[in-house]
């Protein structure tokens, strides 16, 4: 991990606190977020922002961010965030997810 991609994770937390966001911001912030995601500790912090039940922003730009990492990492998101979100009872969060990695792998 480095500082920049503990940046680029304060700029997605950012965006689900305030409530603002523009399509150009999610994309953009979870294009970054893949490019600097280096190792399974920051593919976590990336899964650990779905998790999120308040700020859909937020999640967005972590559900985009791992959509681009490509099938791998959609296929170990979906696996982990099932059986975390089936324990931790994320109803919203893991419709979500469903909704934005089956419309990606279709």
């Amino acid at each position: 991990m480095d500082s920049s991609f503990d940046e680029l994770i304060d700029r997605a937390m950012y965006l689900g606190v305030h409530q603002v966001a523009y399509p150009i911001d999610i994309l953009g912030t979870a294009r970054l977020l893949a490019e600097h995601a280096s190792d399974d500790a920051d593919f976590e912090r990336i899964l650990s922002l779905v998790s999120d039940p308040e700020n859909h922003f937020t999640r967005w730009v972590a559900i985009r961010a791992i959509v681009i990492l490509g099938p791998a990492s959609v296929a170990k998101a979906r696996e982990t965030l099932s059986v975390r979100m089936t324990l931790e009872g994320f109803p919203l969060a893991r419709q979500e997810l469903h909704n934005a990695l089956a419309s990606t792998t279709e």
